[in-house]
């Protein structure tokens, strides 16, 4: 473990830095410097304690990369600043909670996601695919923004119970076996099923007419 109590300075001037133990930085302690890599070690910085096969870049928003077969694992209540995505055989588990939505780099971008909580945030697609792991809750007003594929793999979706504003993207959906929804939604853009998909209205309205 390498732990930096209050008052302390850890920058980091190397390129090649790799971390499998704990980095842990208390309230009032610095992180300064290049980008450092987790292989499966601990990051326990400023209410983000996780488990990381990825980059982290210690300076603005203390960004978390996953830039193939990279891994995330969040302890319940873990506050993620900002998260980008690139690659495939990417993954997110445990319950965190975003302050920033988390970013697919391009189209070739795979993410798997196993989380218990629910989604806080936007996933912006940019037309990569999002795997489920495990069943999915989407929160009220957050949506996968940009055109994307989501597959389901037989795991439940569940979206949020209120949406402020149309659904205007395209989203392919992959045996999507348990999509519900828990509050009307407003499609203008295009959801296309493949495989065989049931679409739960759960009492509330899907709302085609404005050229969904």
């Amino acid at each position: 473990t390498i732990q930096l109590t209050s008052g302390t300075r850890f920058n980091v001037s190397s390129e090649n830095l790799s971390i499998n133990g704990t980095l842990k930085r208390d309230a009032g302690a610095a992180l300064t410097g290049k980008t450092m890599t987790f292989d499966k070690g601990v990051l326990s910085s400023a209410g983000l304690e996780a488990v990381l096969d990825g980059t982290y870049d210690p300076t603005g928003d203390d960004t978390i990369n996953l830039s193939g077969n990279g891994q995330f694992r969040a302890e319940s209540g873990t506050i993620v600043s900002s998260l980008a995505v690139a690659g495939t055989g990417n993954s997110i588990e445990g319950q965190p909670l975003f302050s920033e939505p988390i970013i697919l780099a391009d189209s070739s971008t795979e993410l798997a996601l196993a989380i218990q909580s629910k989604l806080n945030k936007n996933i912006e697609m940019n037309g990569g695919t999002v795997r489920l792991d495990d069943n999915l809750s989407l929160a009220d007003n957050v949506i996968f923004d940009g055109d994307g594929t989501i597959e389901l793999n037989n795991r439940q979706l569940r979206l949020g119970s209120f949406y402020s504003s149309a659904w205007t993207n395209n989203l392919s959906f992959n045996n999507a076996t348990d999509v519900v929804l828990d509050g009307s939604v407003v499609l203008n853009g295009t959801w296309t099923f493949d495989g065989t998909s049931c679409l739960n209205g759960n009492g509330a309205v899907l709302d085609l007419s404005g050229g969904g």
